[in-house]
């Protein structure tokens, strides 16, 4: 029976279209002899490997086996003794390397597929006795000149010979004591000697030997006695070439049957190797997934059959697909509707996708599709007439049934196409109706399809049965082919009679001749068909402006992000090339120092340096600087003036841009702060600043200096000595601090300064010095004196 409904269901096609995609010789019988797997463990692992075949065809590609003749007859001949000829030895190489490059492909992801890397591991390495063979044959199976020195030596004696023999050959025949003897000047070949044509009536005028006589006996074909000799020599050698190329051939046949035993394990995993593999090009063709699977082993597993837009696999382009679903209480599927709208292309999906799953091929259908695992799938389809028995239809089709109701288990897969036909309406009916109802008490997953309107009355009824149906389109009355669930169908047989050309008055007559309650049943139909015709419309519009919605908020995002890289770029185009004039500053102070140092003249310098300071706190230089997109950048992040941070004369503020922490003494017209940091005095403008204390909550004279938001900061105390604080710094924030300090205060002329780091773990105070150590405006340094700070506080002398 389970034989019997794959040919019903036609899988024999789709076994077809997956031997078609297997590319070598021995997969191909692997898979036509193939049978749908009925435990879930099975079927697991099939779709395991058929899964990480479709993920290494997408990876790595294929894993280029091929092999379009059966190798399996040579390699048991040579295992017999049996001498192959070259080209059974070449293509015996070509499988060994075919087979080893798609091992080397699957182990090249071996993490990924490890079921894949089970079945390759067991290909062998034979590219030791391919590599001995392909180097002494040619691509035509000949055996090389250079297979070995004996040979080379002989073909060129016998190559040597036969052309002595040709040139005396051709002074025979240019003779002219010869030439009306001849029938033509052809060298001729009889049994591997070389020949003349002669005349038979002239043949005693060249003496040799006769070889052959024409069909005609007008031509004798004669070995001149001149050229026995040298012919004798070429054949000697040639034969002796030819036992030497057998001793090579029988040489390589022993070779590959010392691993025959390992190139026959090979062949045999190669081939299932690719059975797999063509599973997953099969399931890539037709845009396979791999569907949830549950097995109700136990009573408190819940299992579903759920196929979402499933295409029947041989339709191709024009399968038009399907939904269906049912679960652990409603097992049973009730499809009507009329002739030629689908009901049986719905039927054998339904089988087709459950044979393909439990063969561990991919089903075309949407993701989140989910079915059952089967311990057999049953059909009755079309007409089972058996003239020979004399049965009908009805007999032929129940016959069938009688077998499927004694083997259908709550496991099973029952598929019965036109339930109840074939006899009276009425019994017909209620035997569907009581058949149906017998399946489902079982708990076998039933689907039928049927004409009788009490069926799917019966099954709207049922709280194990659901209705489905398939329509034909209202305007041109052609099918559809779509199912729809929940909903009983028309047979349509008024309309579609009408749309034929049948007469009016008698569809009119047909009409008074219905049930009223089966008239108003139709009319109701109609009325839902519309009214799901209406939801689904909107449906699909919704979906379409979720979809454009959906659209519409990635194109935002990618347009924000491209919009913060840019913003990012700018700052860090406007970041470099502050460093850059920051590091151009301080070259030219540097050059101003040692000019200074070497003419003496340091009033010079300090001009020269105070004019540097104020081109760098003008706001000038900043547009100068700026990119035009940091100059964009900057004035988007301006605050705006109803934003513009207040500040008063005072406050302690830090400018980030510069790296200097001052006090404000003074505010111009334009709300430009002045502000002192040591005795350096620049501009900045409110948004340029942190305020880092007010001047109205200012410590009392002498108190010991406050760090704000770790940043280290300068100041200058009343001995005149310039003071750095950086605790709390991090070694980062300080290496760009220690030279600006440096230079500042060897510009001032002070000849020491001091550099607050604090204990700590020593990291800081350590990275301070090195800092020192590399300046070279600094002579010495050394530890403050106990009572001034000791080892938190290091002293610079500067000279």
């Amino acid at each position: 029976m389970l034989l019997e409904a794959e040919r019903l269901l036609e899988f024999d096609r789709v076994r077809e279209m997956l031997a078609a995609e297997a590319r070598f010789y021995m997969s191909r019988e692997i898979v036509r002899e193939s049978k749908p797997v009925r435990h879930p463990e099975d079927v697991a692992r099939l779709q395991d490997e058929t899964a990480e075949a479709v993920h290494l065809l997408d990876s790595k590609g294929d894993i280029g086996l091929a092999g379009m003749r059966d190798p399996r007859d040579p390699l048991k001949r040579a295992m017999l003794g049996g001498v192959l000829n070259g080209s059974e030895l070449l293509i015996l190489c070509g499988i060994f390397q075919s087979m080893w490059i798609a091992r080397n492909t699957v182990m090249a992801i071996e993490e990924d597929v490890p079921r894949l890397v089970e079945i390759a591991s067991h290909i062998q390495d034979l590219r030791s006795v391919r590599s001995e063979i392909v180097a002494a044959l040619s691509d035509s199976g000949d055996v090389l000149d250079s297979a070995t020195p004996r040979l080379g030596q002989l073909r060129e004696r016998a190559r040597t010979a036969y052309q002595r023999a040709m040139r005396t050959m051709e002074r025979i025949v240019s003779r002219d004591a010869f030439r009306s003897a001849l029938q033509s000047n052809v060298i001729a070949s009889r049994n591997d000697r070389l020949v003349l044509e002669v005349k038979s009536s002239e043949r005693s005028t060249l003496p040799g030997i006769i070889h052959d006589i024409s069909s005609s006996g007008q031509t004798a074909f004669i070995e001149p006695f001149q050229v026995v000799g040298a012919t004798n020599e070429w054949r000697q050698m040639a034969l002796e070439a030819e036992k030497e190329e057998e001793r090579i051939l029988r040489k390589f046949s022993r070779a590959i049957a010392a691993r025959g035993e390992d190139a026959m394990a090979s062949m045999q995993a190669a081939a299932n190797l690719d059975a797999v593999v063509a599973r997953g090009r099969l399931s890539l063709k037709i845009g396979g997934i791999r569907p949830k699977s549950s097995f109700d082993t136990d009573s408190n597993s819940r299992t579903e059959l759920s196929l979402i837009e499933a295409r029947h696999p041989l339709l191709g382009d024009e399968a038009v697909p399907i939904s269906m679903h049912l679960d652990e209480t409603r097992r049973g599927l009730v499809v009507t509707g009329p002739n030629t709208g689908g009901k049986t292309v719905a039927l054998k999906t339904l089988g087709l996708m459950a044979l393909m799953h439990q063969s561990g091929i991919q089903i075309p259908a949407r993701e989140s599709s989910e079915l059952p695992v089967f311990d057999g799938v049953y059909a009755d389809i079309g007409d089972a007439q058996s003239i020979d028995r004399s049965m009908s239809t009805f007999s032929s089709h129940m016959e069938r049934v009688i077998k499927i109701i004694a083997r259908a288990s709550n496991h099973s897969l029952v598929l019965l196409d036109e339930l109840g036909t074939g006899t009276d309406p009425e019994e017909g009916s209620a035997l569907a109706r009581a058949i149906l109802d017998r399946l489902v008490k079982t708990g076998a997953w039933t689907c039928i399809t049927t004409h009788h309107r009490q069926v799917s009355e019966y099954a709207a009824t049922h709280d194990n049965l659901v209705n489905a149906s398939v329509e034909l389109d209202p305007e041109t009355m052609l099918p559809n082919y779509r199912l729809i669930m929940d909903l009983p169908g028309q047979s349509y047989a008024m309309q579609v009679a009408q749309r034929l050309g049948l007469e009016q008055p008698i569809l009119d007559h047909a009409e008074t001749m219905l049930d009223p309650l089966r008239t108003q049943t139709e009319s109701l139909l109609k009325s839902l068909q519309r009214e799901r015709d209406n939801v689904r419309e909107i449906q699909e519009q919704v979906t379409r402006d979720r979809a454009e919605a959906e659209k519409l908020r990635v194109e935002a995002e990618a347009n924000l992000t491209q919009s913060e890289q840019e913003r990012d770029k700018s700052i860090e185009q406007t970041r470099d090339q502050l460093k850059q004039e920051a590091q151009r500053v301080r070259r030219q102070m540097r050059r101003l120092m040692r000019e200074a140092e070497r003419n003496q003249t340091w009033q010079e310098a300090r001009e020269s340096a105070a004019e540097i300071v104020r081109e760098v706190n003008s706001a000038d230089w900043m547009d100068d600087e700026q990119s035009d997109d940091a100059k964009a950048n900057r004035r988007s992040t301006e605050p705006r003036p109803d934003e513009t941070p207040q500040f008063s004369v005072g406050d302690t503020v830090r400018v980030e841009s510069l790296g200097l922490t001052g006090e404000i003494i003074e505010m111009d017209r334009d709300n430009r702060a002045v502000i002192l940091a040591g005795t350096m005095r620049f501009q900045a403008r409110p948004h340029m600043m942190t305020l880092v204390k007010s001047a109205d909550v200012a410590p009392a004279i002498n108190q010991a200096p406050t760090r704000a938001s770790g940043a280290p900061r300068m100041s200058l105390v009343s001995d005149a000595a310039g003071d750095l604080d950086v605790r709390g710094s991090r070694v980062h924030m300080v290496e760009s601090m220690i030279p600006q300090f440096i230079d500042r205060a060897f510009m001032q002329g002070l000849t020491s300064v001091r550099i607050i780091h604090g204990e700590g773990t020593g990291a800081l105070r350590q990275a301070v010095r090195d800092m020192l150590s590399r300046e070279p405006h600094v002579e010495t340094f050394h530890p403050a004196p106990r009572n001034a700070g000791g080892n938190g506080v290091t002293i610079a002398m500067l000279g």
